[in-house]
């Protein structure tokens, strides 16, 4: 029997103020509540169930009000992302067509890219969310129908301007409240963060915690985790939008930076281990292995050759790859991959290998495909893998939708690589060897 979800709950002004650096109401607020409210009055009109279903209405009716009123406001959360975005990919968003796009203007293209945001991040979807379904099309028709109609009466948000300002004479202290919103409250990134947030109240109350407890798991998160967007922990999306020209933006970026500089300790010792790799496969970043006890054999010889050419005691580490693989591996397997990452190491994939066309590969099936969901929303499987199966032409990718499917893949890949795997967007060493 199919559910059946009230479509329409008002927005009101506590829900409005979520997405705002203040807690009282502003002049301006009344004005984007109602456009909120008949937005999604508008929108209950729409057949979209298959995306949207209760009060997922409202936070999509928030988020698109909100970067309505950034754009009358000037107040640069919208066009710090697609800045950022321009400078990374040559253009200003994934997927769509950019032709007559205007910076700074209500555009078609934002519209369906914040309901697609929210859509991939939505607890219905336990798939892939394709960019250009035909319902998420004519949601962004109805929103930037009503959005435009709006322009020419939507007063600036003078208060939110004021709020956001970040003094050139503030200290890396005083960002602290400017970072905790445009983590949790930006509207960019409100649904995802605050879910987070939540499923960490929850299991705090669950475990009878304090809330202090609470504040903790918030401050873990702010500096720790990241949002989807550009895969970006919060001193980076907010040095983007302070701009560089502001005495706090290095700060900023290096206030929650990834582990990644850790590497520089251990790179030495990487780059050990992958001459040992390419000296068994002759040169070759990719194995491919019949079974589980083969790659046992092999990852016993890799440090043998280790232990051989330095004379170190590699134990740890080859204990933790035969971990590894046991903890990720079920004993019926057909066959295995052995990719050799420069950032942590060897990495295992089994059941793969059909797919990849490479001419050392016996388990190569001219007719397998390499699903995309499984390459980009399995966490396990790491960016640098999959990038390094597209540069070398050893995968085709199944389309997902027609040729327009196939196309979307290909060319916004990174972006997708950030955006699914998030903190794991850049890998870190599996494990510290001390020497």
């Amino acid at each position: 029997m199919k559910n059946i979800y009230p479509r329409f709950t008002r927005v009101a002004l506590k829900d409005w103020l979520a997405y705002h650096p203040y807690n009282t109401e502003e002049s301006t607020d009344r004005f984007y509540i109602d456009l909120c409210n008949e937005l999604q009055s508008e929108l209950i009109h729409v057949d979209v169930e298959d995306h949207l279903v209760g009060s997922d209405y409202k936070y999509l009716v928030c988020m698109l009000v909100c970067y309505f009123e950034d754009i009358v406001s000037q107040t640069g959360m919208w066009t710090s992302f697609i800045d950022q975005h321009h400078k990374l990919y040559g253009k200003y968003l994934p997927f769509y067509d950019m032709a007559g796009y205007e910076r700074g203007k209500v555009n078609m293209a934002d519209i369906q890219f914040l309901t697609w945001h929210l859509c991939s991040n939505l607890p219905i979807h336990t798939h892939f969310t394709v960019p250009f379904s035909i319902e998420g099309a004519e949601i962004a028709k109805v929103a930037y129908d009503v959005l435009t109609e709006a322009t020419n009466q939507a007063p600036v948000n003078e208060h939110l301007k004021a709020a956001l300002t970040l003094p050139h004479d503030a200290n890396i202290d005083m960002a602290r409240g400017h970072l905790d919103f445009f983590f949790f409250g930006c509207y960019i990134h409100h649904y995802y963060t605050t879910t987070l947030m939540e499923e960490e109240i929850l299991d705090v109350k669950n475990r009878k915690g304090t809330q202090k407890d609470i504040d903790d798991r918030r401050t873990h998160l702010l500096f720790n985790r990241v949002s989807p967007i550009l895969a970006q922990h919060s001193g980076e999306i907010l040095a983007h939008w302070a701009g560089e020209t502001h005495p706090l933006y290095n700060s900023l970026m290096s206030f929650s930076k990834r582990k990644e500089d850790s590497l520089e300790l251990h790179i030495g010792i990487i780059k050990r281990e992958k001459e040992c790799f390419l000296e068994l496969t002759e040169n070759k970043r990719i194995a491919f292995i019949e079974s589980k006890r083969e790659t046992l054999y092999f990852i016993e010889n890799v440090w043998e050759i280790y232990h051989q050419k330095y004379g170190m005691d590699s134990i740890d580490r080859k204990k933790f790859d035969e971990h590894y693989l046991i903890f990720n591996v079920d004993e019926d397997l057909e066959n295995m991959v052995i990719f050799f990452n420069p950032r942590t190491g060897m990495e295992f994939y089994p059941d793969i290998a059909q797919c990849i066309a490479d001419e050392d590969n016996i388990f190569f099936d001219k007719y397998a495909e390499a699903n995309i969901e499984d390459l980009i929303l399995n966490e396990r499987v790491s960016s640098d893998f999959i990038l390094f199966l597209i540069d070398n032409q050893m995968i085709e990718i199944e389309p997902l939708s027609g040729k327009e499917g196939y196309h979307y893949v290909w060319a916004n890949c990174d972006f997708l690589l950030r955006y699914w795997k998030k903190e794991r967007y850049v890998a870190e060493p599996k494990i510290i060897i001390k020497t």
